[in-house]
């Protein structure tokens, strides 16, 4: 058996109340190239809330060494938000490298003496949180997953 990473199901209920995805409308808008206070509001046009930004992470994403099927990429150095998932790389490996499905793709992390296969919803940032140190960047390879019992 090949140990995994992070939870098994993958299932999360967090944000899932009714209340949050509802949207609620909002009062008349004041018509185009005037103001709030133009349009009797008393407090003047309000911008929205900007989300905070993600965190960036930089890494290397990398065909395992005894992986055939697949070619590696051209640029194995890549940076993007920490928000980003594994089954978001899978697919990004399989545009790159024209393959699909892309489910028979692995993301596996090397530890001392073994790899670890990756859930596929796990974040970036919850793999460099448990697997990154302060001075070894990630290194993540791929490969096609193996059939099992055969």
């Amino acid at each position: 058996a090949t140990p995994r990473a992070g939870p098994r199901d993958g299932a999360s209920t967090a944000g899932s109340s009714s209340s949050a995805a509802t949207k609620r409308k909002s009062g008349a808008q004041p018509a185009l190239g005037t103001s709030g206070a133009a349009a009797g509001t008393g407090t003047g046009a309000k911008r929205p809330k900007m989300a905070a930004q993600p965190n960036t992470v930089n890494f290397v994403l990398r065909v395992h060494p005894h992986e055939t099927g697949v070619a590696g990429l051209a640029r194995e150095y890549l940076s993007t938000s920490d928000q980003l998932k594994v089954q978001h790389l899978k697919k990004f490996l399989g545009l790159k490298l024209k393959y699909s499905p892309v489910d028979d793709f692995e993301l596996l992390v090397a530890l001392e003496n073994q790899c670890v296969v990756l859930n596929e919803q796990l974040s970036l940032a919850q793999i460099v949180e448990h697997f990154a140190t302060d001075d070894v960047e990630v290194i993540l390879h791929y490969r096609l997953a193996r059939p099992t019992g055969v």
